[in-house]
């Protein structure tokens, strides 16, 4: 009885966290604005602001693309410049789609949401 009352509430916590991150492609990120989403994508373009401190990597194609913004108070987590490290590679990342001036974007805030593919 004690071990149902635990796996239960672990296997419904598991369930909602699958479903939570719905797999899309960067063109679809428009249409699921505020949900949480796993975006398998090659970064196209990059650049950091100067004045702000933000990385700004760009995956998908060069019409629809989706922004991944990295905060330079954030940069810190990652031990490493990450301008160069993602550049022209395919990432996984994971996140909650926002509307930022009328472009989809994920505000990366841990170094969990993201990762280097091979």
């Amino acid at each position: 009885m004690g071990r149902t009352l635990i796996i239960l509430p672990a296997l419904l916590w598991l369930s909602f966290v699958c479903k939570a991150q719905t797999r899309i492609k960067a063109v679809e990120a428009g249409q699921h604005i505020g949900d949480s989403v796993m975006v398998r994508e090659k970064v196209i373009d990059h650049f950091m602001t100067p004045n702000h401190g933000i990385m700004i990597l760009y995956t998908g194609s060069t019409r629809n693309f989706l922004t991944i913004v990295l905060k330079s108070d954030d940069l810190v987590k990652y031990k490493m410049e990450a301008d160069p490290i993602y550049y022209s590679k395919k990432i996984a990342v994971t996140g909650i789609v926002e509307n930022i001036d009328d472009n989809p974007c994920i505000v990366i805030k841990t170094p969990g949401q993201i990762k280097i593919l091979r």
